[in-house]
């Protein structure tokens, strides 16, 4: 009896293996049910509602409201993407940034006209920033909206940062931090997430991103 009974354990071994792959399956195509937007959508939150919309339908948002009076909620636009691999070089053109930073910089500006930035230089970046930062490698720029105490600056820097996670697939966005949120691509399922400095809490308001966009690319 007993070794009947071992037989059909072994039998059974696999029943676990095929529940879990039903399991992700289900996670994957009914995702917005359980609050995740599948991958290549983006999630728009209103009045507490979570609205599944294409990347296309949320930069079309995202551009109304930058030339309106229309008010994109703190960190209320979040999207997700599959994962990609680095294709462009990393080497630093004359300004300090990579060929793909660079490229960011120019759509920023043309999207959106002068914003003070920085966090880069010719020749590169060696301090002012946290070990391992994208800085270092020339792959950031920080967009400044000050003072932190103006809610139409709040505002203009909000539009910024939905706009780069609404278009992170198309100009290779890894990370996008401000005003104590942040998304990256690696985690972009997750959406905007509260963020805290390496070093620990913090009141500084720079290191909190209070006053600027950090926005890096692969």
């Amino acid at each position: 009896m007993n070794y009947r009974r071992g037989r059909r354990r072994k039998r059974l071994w696999f029943i676990p293996v095929i529940l879990v792959v039903l399991a992700l399956a289900a996670y994957q195509f009914a995702g917005p049910l359980f609050g995740h937007a599948h991958i290549g959508d983006c999630a728009v939150t209103r009045n507490s509602e979570v609205n599944y919309m294409s990347v296309t339908d949320t930069q079309k948002i995202i551009a109304d409201a930058i030339g309106s009076s229309k008010k994109i909620s703190r960190a209320s636009i979040s999207c997700t993407y599959e994962p990609w691999t680095k294709t462009e070089s990393q080497s630093l053109e004359e300004s300090g940034l990579t060929l793909r930073a660079e490229g960011m910089r120019a759509r920023v500006k043309n999207v959106f006209g002068k914003i003070p930035y920085g966090g880069y230089e010719p020749g590169g970046v060696s301090t002012g920033h946290i070990p391992g930062s994208a800085h270092y490698e020339g792959r950031a720029i920080d967009y400044f909206f000050r003072p932190i105490d103006n809610p139409q600056k709040k505002e203009a820097g909000w539009r910024l940062a939905h706009w780069a996670v609404a278009h992170a697939g198309e100009l290779m966005i890894n990370t996008v931090i401000y005003d104590d949120k942040i998304w990256t691509r690696q985690s972009s399922w997750l959406g905007w997430r509260d963020y805290e400095h390496p070093s620990g809490a913090t009141d500084n308001p720079i290191l909190r991103h209070l006053d600027h966009v950090h926005i890096d690319v692969d």
